[in-house]
């Protein structure tokens, strides 16, 4: 698939043109947001460090790629997937944490 060889928009053929569809790009935006501002939160409090962006981008990557994982068939054997949840989300926390 090409949109996984770093192409800008304008390239790629599976992403919508920014000038063709605005409404996308704000779309993009507000979901960003979304998915950083109880983070941002954290990090103003001093429970979390780092990047809220960056945060809420790590925190919506893991489950997705856990949940791609199982819809795969990949995960069979003593760990199902809830208790790879618990771990991953465990493991994103610790790293979080503010020192």
């Amino acid at each position: 698939m090409l949109s996984t060889l770093g192409l800008p928009p304008d390239v790629r053929p599976d992403a919508p043109h920014p000038d063709r569809h605005p409404e996308l790009v704000r779309a993009s935006t507000r979901a960003r947001r979304t998915m950083s501002a109880s983070l941002e939160v954290l990090v103003k409090a001093g429970v979390f460090h780092g990047d809220s962006e960056l945060l809420g981008l790590a925190f919506r990557a893991a489950p997705r790629g856990l949940v791609m994982l199982r819809l795969a068939g990949k995960l069979s054997g003593e760990h199902d997937f809830e208790s790879i949840r618990r771990e991953v989300m465990r493991l994103l926390v610790i790293g979080a944490r503010a020192v």
